[in-house]
């Protein structure tokens, strides 16, 4: 198995992935090696990246969600009261001088 980071590590700087790095990562999974791309972005940013080299699992968004052969498996999203209550306390916190 191939477990890696994408943004300063797989991805070269201006995002993009060599050809010689797709070729590798497509050897590895002719020859049975699961990829796995572990990264901060949502899924939606990687289309272009899945596109060229299918993975078999992406930790996405930090490990907030992950997909296993195209299927959620994990799924840890901030539920959407609690985003609100972070959002009034840092609120708060600015508004008294924090």
């Amino acid at each position: 198995m191939v477990v890696t980071d994408l943004d300063r590590t797989l991805l070269r700087s201006d995002h993009s992935l060599s050809d010689y790095t797709v070729s590798v990562l497509n050897t590895c999974r002719k020859h049975g090696i699961k990829i796995v791309f572990a990264t901060a972005r949502d899924l939606s940013q990687m289309m272009d990246l899945l596109a060229k080299v299918p993975a078999d699992a992406v930790i996405a968004i930090n490990g907030a969600i992950i997909y296993v052969d195209g299927k959620v498996v994990i799924e840890n999203r901030i539920l959407e009261y609690s985003k609100q209550r972070i959002q009034r306390e840092f609120y708060n916190a600015e508004k008294n001088g924090c």
